[in-house]
């Protein structure tokens, strides 16, 4: 048995990221033409041989209830632990008020599951984390430092500009002495994944007595309260790493898989290697023969008879013929109808573009068309 256990929360500021969660969770934005933002986190705990995952599910949690089930593609779906779903329960608020409540007073209300747990550790991730997460090293690096808690970090990324966000501050004996939350980034500190490694106890001790300081909202607020009365170590993360928490970074991230190398355009595949992720079993897309397709990650299940260029395509999506599709993000079960033309666009689920439609934005500031919807 491991001797760690994991927690995945998924009520992270979501800025303007707001109309592509008007349906679903943050966790369950879909991501690189068939993976849902949740999958990386949720790869990188079972690599870790992490076998008991709690996910704490605020609000909107169908669609990824419906994408993760009871877990069996993450080999979760077993008789001694496995994956545990943590729901809100009912409130008096409106479930139109976001979010009907916290992730610490969901994990208060849910203490017994983890007293009675068998593992010694925890870690606790958000849902919203793409690239490949090293939890085998930074649980071992945790245990060798003998700090209270390790924080993930990872380095600047220059391409992309987000805010809020937390940074990281080390002393000499490089632990930390500064995690605080800035409104502008120069590029120089560390970024904090906002990943945490603690003993079971010490976590239960924390929630119990945040109860009494109604600032505490979250998890990284947690460890911010009690930043000085704990001995807090930062492990490195050496894989590229970005925490999804704005429309510009979901878009820009998006695209660059387009680039990376070790990204097989072919199969849509992260290379070394992908993330696990749902199976649908659907058939091979049909291109058309007039259809022209360069630099583009296509699912399956998809009709592309137009042109497709530097976009990602999820499954079950129809270009019809003269329609194209520029520098875009196609959500699952979308049409672009003939003569039609997007640029710097994302298309949510079961929208419809109808005919000799052109529509283009700015890449810093790509246009939403959200889901269901028909443009006519």
């Amino acid at each position: 048995m491991n001797p760690v256990m994991g927690v995945i929360y998924l009520n992270s500021p979501q800025g303007d990221l707001s109309l592509l969660t008007q349906q679903r969770c943050l966790g369950a934005i879909p991501f690189g033409a068939k993976y849902r933002l949740i999958d990386f986190c949720l790869t990188g705990m079972t690599r870790a041989s992490i076998t008991n995952i709690g996910i704490l599910s605020t609000w909107k949690y169908r669609p990824l209830i419906n994408h993760i089930g009871k877990g069996k593609e993450w080999c979760l779906d077993r008789k001694r632990d496995g994956l545990f779903w943590f729901f809100p329960g009912f409130t008096d608020r409106s479930v139109s008020q976001n979010p009907p409540c916290t992730d610490l007073q969901i994990m208060r209300r849910n203490l017994d599951y983890f007293m009675n747990s068998n593992q010694q550790l925890i870690v606790l991730a958000p849902g919203n984390l793409v690239g490949q997460l090293d939890l085998t090293s930074a649980i071992r690096s945790h245990v060798h430092s003998e700090a209270d808690a390790t924080i993930l970090y990872t380095n600047p990324i220059p391409h992309v500009q987000f805010a809020p966000i937390r940074t990281l501050g080390f002393s000499t004996d490089h632990r930390v002495n500064r995690f605080e939350t800035i409104d502008y980034y120069t590029e120089k500190d560390p970024l904090s994944l906002d990943v945490f490694i603690l003993k079971k106890e010490l976590m239960i001790d924390l929630i119990i007595a945040s109860a009494s300081e109604p600032k505490i909202a979250s998890i990284p607020e947690l460890f911010n309260h009690y930043l000085h009365k704990l001995t807090i170590n930062g492990c490195y993360q050496t894989g590229p790493i970005t925490k999804i928490s704005s429309l510009e970074e979901y878009f820009l991230s998006s695209l660059k898989l387009l680039h990376l190398i070790g990204y097989d355009n072919k199969h849509g595949d992260l290379i070394n290697p992908p993330p696990i992720t749902k199976s649908r079993d659907l058939i091979p897309t049909k291109y058309g023969n007039e259809s022209q397709v360069s630099n583009a990650l296509i699912a399956d299940g998809c009709e592309i008879h137009g042109k497709v260029k530097d976009s990602i395509i999820f499954h079950s999506v129809t270009v019809e013929p003269e329609a194209e599709v520029q520098k875009s993000i196609v959500f699952p079960q979308s049409t672009i109808k003939s003569g039609s033309s997007l640029k710097h666009i994302i298309a949510d689920k079961y929208v419809t573009i109808s005919r000799n439609m052109n529509l283009g934005h700015s890449k810093e500031r790509p246009m939403i068309i959200t889901k269901n919807s028909s443009l006519i």
